[in-house]
């Protein structure tokens, strides 16, 4: 039998740690202070005060479900401006989904309750971003804003196809393109995340 001690001790140490990084937390206010790249912004919280400094309250955000090209890539700047023109020095909702490898939270952004991922993509600014797809239900529509961007020619979808490169292919010096050109279908991108 377990010692009332251990059994606290035990109950306060699951109290205090945080929650599993794929488990949504509460959705959290807050206006676009900086678009860093076509899928990466700050926003400081609301209720974060300005007296406390310039950076205090302003969290680093990665939009979930959408990868838009690298600045040095075609298509790079466009993709930062275009989430620009939609989200800077506006009011946007955060619903915190995990944290990436740079501190940022991966968070579903929305503007108006528009989910400004899907804004992108559907603009031809961005991919669906097989890596992190498959944490919410629905996330197939993504994809499928995605072929509907291409076949519309939108944005780089315009582009020559020889100059198209995943970002996530880009950042790896070319590793996975194979898996990239042997997608010709929503169903295709839809089996590429249910595999990660």
């Amino acid at each position: 039998m377990l010692s009332l001690p251990l059994v606290l001790a035990a109950a306060l140490a699951l109290a205090r740690a945080p929650a599993p990084p794929d488990t949504p937390a509460a959705a959290s206010r807050g206006r676009v202070t900086e678009v860093v790249d076509g899928d990466s912004i700050h926003v400081r919280l609301a209720g974060a005060g300005e007296r406390a400094g310039r950076r205090a309250g302003v969290v680093k955000v990665r939009l979930y479900g959408a990868d838009a090209p690298e600045k040095d890539q075609p298509h790079g700047r466009e993709a930062t401006r275009a989430l620009a023109a939609l989200v800077l020095d506006k009011e946007v909702v955060l619903l915190r989904i995990t944290t990436d490898h740079f501190g940022r939270q991966v968070a579903i952004v929305s503007l108006d309750g528009r989910d400004v991922s899907a804004a992108l993509i559907e603009g031809g600014h961005a991919w669906a971003f097989r890596r992190y797809l498959g944490r919410r239900p629905g996330d197939e529509r993504l994809c499928a804003l995605e072929y509907q961007a291409r076949a519309a020619r939108a944005g780089l979808w315009a582009l020559d196809a020889r100059k198209l490169e995943a970002p996530w292919v880009h950042r790896h010096d070319g590793r996975g393109r194979e898996k990239v050109a042997a997608e010709r279908s929503v169903e295709d991108c839809v089996r590429a995340f249910e595999k990660q």
